[in-house]
């Protein structure tokens, strides 16, 4: 089943369209099995630049899956960008989100989603809890009382006795390290397992259907350590079946971000791959409804001044924001301006024209 989308209020860009072939494609591949090798979960990049109308898009295709039945979970990397662990405030979002999503189900259906919905969150809180904690332990130097655990300094100990704790020591390292990774393992698997089994009771038994979609927004303009440290988590946490992330970022900044973590001469465009089945870049707008965008979205709209450009004449037709904004796209066009110009000089210009007494 497909979403039926309706026109959009306001897409002076013509995106619905857009939205209806994603999803197209999301439910093929999911139907397929043919995500990724050895994935799971199918995410993919929604890629665009600044001024492409990236928001305005996620918006509307989200309430679309939501009219639709799909349970959606749109998560604000930016707004979110708090704590120094991500996982924590996703986590804490996924809860909130998935009891509102409850929430609207019949009470004879609540009851057992919930007590899903709380087991999930229980296995995330002890993957999450895992998988952060450090088992890293100084073994280095003279500091050979913590290698074996034994209060001895090492000045009072020959040269064999040292030899024989630091091998003692670097195997009590490597033990802890493989229980440490069979417990994450474990703990990962128990969460993947938790997670497709309240998606498969929402499929079966409630009016939802999958996918569930999971959006990951604005992360381009996170702080580059959480920006990857999200990505890495959801990826290795919640890549279970019959979930899709949908990461709507600027992949140019966001391979900036990697850079900043990894290293100027990192490879941060093969890295980001690992983690996207696919990416979809939203076209550049042209410039009449990249203009008529700025007007709708701008003070002028509302202002009570005429409009005397000197330039095509007015319209008895045309009302004063399809003036305004084919007044601009025209200026636009005979500079060869880009999309980030275009608002810089839209916004002096509205600037300019705030400052004039319209009464």
């Amino acid at each position: 089943m497909t979403t039926q989308i309706i026109q959009w209020e306001g897409d002076v860009l013509n995106r619905r369209e857009i939205a209806l072939f994603l999803e197209r494609l999301v439910l093929k591949k999911i139907e397929s099995g043919r995500v990724s090798p050895n994935v799971n979960a199918l995410c993919f990049a929604l890629d665009g630049d600044w001024g492409t109308g990236k928001t305005f898009f996620v918006k509307k295709w989200i309430e679309d899956l939501r009219n639709s039945k799909y349970p959606v979970i749109h998560f604000d990397a930016w707004i979110n960008d708090l704590t120094d662990d991500p996982l924590v405030g996703f986590m804490a979002y996924l809860k909130s989100s998935l009891e509102a999503l409850i929430k609207r189900l019949p009470l004879s259906e609540r009851v057992e989603a919930k007590k899903k919905a709380t087991e999930l969150m229980q296995q995330a809180g002890r993957a999450v809890g895992i998988i952060t904690k450090s088992v890293a332990k100084k073994y280095l130097g003279n500091e050979i009382e913590e290698l074996s655990g034994l209060s001895i300094k090492s000045n009072e100990l020959n040269e064999d006795d040292k030899k024989i704790l630091i091998t003692e020591g670097v195997d009590k390292f490597f033990e802890e390290s493989l229980q440490s990774h069979t417990d994450k393992m474990e703990a990962i698997g128990a969460l993947k397992n938790s997670i497709e089994q309240l998606l498969e009771y929402l499929n079966d038994k409630t009016e939802y259907q999958l996918p569930m979609f999971i959006f990951i927004d604005e992360l381009d303009r996170c702080r580059p350590d959480y920006a990857i440290r999200l990505l890495e988590g959801i990826k290795h946490l919640f890549d279970a079946k019959n979930v899709c992330f949908v990461v709507s970022t600027n992949m140019t900044q966001l391979s900036e971000s990697v850079k900043a973590v990894y290293g100027s001469g990192f490879d941060a465009y093969r890295y980001l791959k690992r983690f996207f089945a696919f990416e979809y870049s939203l076209p550049e707008p042209d410039y009449d409804a990249f203009a008529l965008m700025l007007v709708n979205d701008s003070i002028l709209a509302s202002t009570n001044l005429r409009v005397f450009s000197g330039l095509p004449e007015e319209s008895p037709t045309r009302s004063k924001i399809e003036i305004m904004a084919a007044n601009f796209a025209m200026i636009a066009k005979a500079f060869n301006m880009d999309l980030r110009s275009q608002q810089q000089s839209f916004r002096n210009a509205e600037a300019a024209i705030s400052a004039i007494d319209d009464s």
